[in-house]
């Protein structure tokens, strides 16, 4: 095909999406085979630090299209950016502390466990100013802890070895051995089961349950490609997207319909799952991540 000249449609994503092994490429190409148009991916970060970017952009933004707006983060899609079309899901994942069987014999049951003296200095988790999974986390801990949630999060520090800008370092850091417990995904086994064939890494059960990160996709209302864009946003929850979402980004699809991998079933759900009972506004988001500054910076 012969791309000079044709429409491109400019998203934003984080790396793990928009790299060559991510769901991103494969499902940019599907769509071109049917859009006479081009997809250009962008690695803007994750969900904070993307959502900055477009802020500090403005008007002049090129991003036609983001994708992996945490839900909490969905009202700064208004409120920073004037962003008023409703967003839509693309996937979503429990969060779990990730581990190897081979390192760990008894891995924590509670988030109390990370608490143990086994773990100081051998955790390493996202910061929720930039990083959706960071973010995720601190929703957890305050779904579970209300009101003693900062006083947890104090005890917990000297526990981390570090907290990264981002998921790629964290879970690049367990994977070199650096860390014995990595905030990640329940699914994060499934890309080493069906990639690597090893089934030395496992997601620790949580007797309290799971928060759910809920990934969202949503369209800049001030794209001058906005028919193109919601073209794309359709084909994104279609089953022939997801089922890349699934296979690639190992995450759970949007559309119910969409087939889970072997992996997946292998892997089985969390026997608890614990999702947001009500939306945080940005001005609650705020005020969480500035106490949160104040206990870690």
């Amino acid at each position: 095909m012969n791309l000079a000249g044709l429409v491109t449609l400019v998203v934003y994503s984080y790396s793990s999406f928009v790299t060559s092994w991510g769901p991103g490429p494969e499902i940019a190409k599907k769509f071109e085979a049917t859009c006479n148009c081009k997809v250009k991916l962008v690695d803007a970060g994750d969900g904070g630090s993307m959502l900055g970017r477009v802020k500090l952009e403005g008007s002049r933004s090129p991003a036609d299209m983001v994708i992996g707006v945490e839900e909490a983060f969905v009202s700064r899609l208004e409120k920073d950016l004037g962003w008023d079309q409703r967003p839509a899901l693309l996937d979503s994942g429990p969060l779990a502390f990730v581990y190897k069987r081979s390192r760990v014999s008894q891995p924590p049951k509670s988030l109390d466990d990370l608490l143990d003296r086994r773990w100081k200095n051998q955790i390493v988790i996202q910061d929720p100013r930039f990083s959706s999974v960071g973010l995720g986390f601190l929703l957890w801990v305050l779904e579970l802890k209300g009101q003693g949630a900062w006083d947890y999060l104090k005890k917990l520090k000297p526990q981390l070895k570090m907290i990264t800008p981002n998921w790629d370092l964290a879970y690049g850091m367990f994977k070199k051995d650096q860390t014995l417990l990595v905030l990640s995904y329940w699914t994060s086994p499934a890309y080493h089961i069906q990639e690597e064939k090893n089934f030395d890494i496992a997601a620790a059960e949580f007797s309290q349950g799971h928060y759910v990160q809920k990934e969202y996709l949503a369209i800049n209302p001030r794209s001058q490609k906005l028919q193109l864009a919601q073209r794309f946003a359709q084909f994104l929850v279609s089953q022939e997207a997801q089922q890349e979402v699934n296979r690639r980004n190992f995450m759970y699809p949007a559309n119910d319909l969409t087939p889970l991998t072997e992996a997946f079933l292998k892997i089985g759900k969390p026997s608890k799952l614990i999702e947001l009972k009500t939306k945080v506004s940005k001005e609650q988001l705020d005020e969480i991540l500035k106490k949160w500054r104040a206990i870690f910076s």
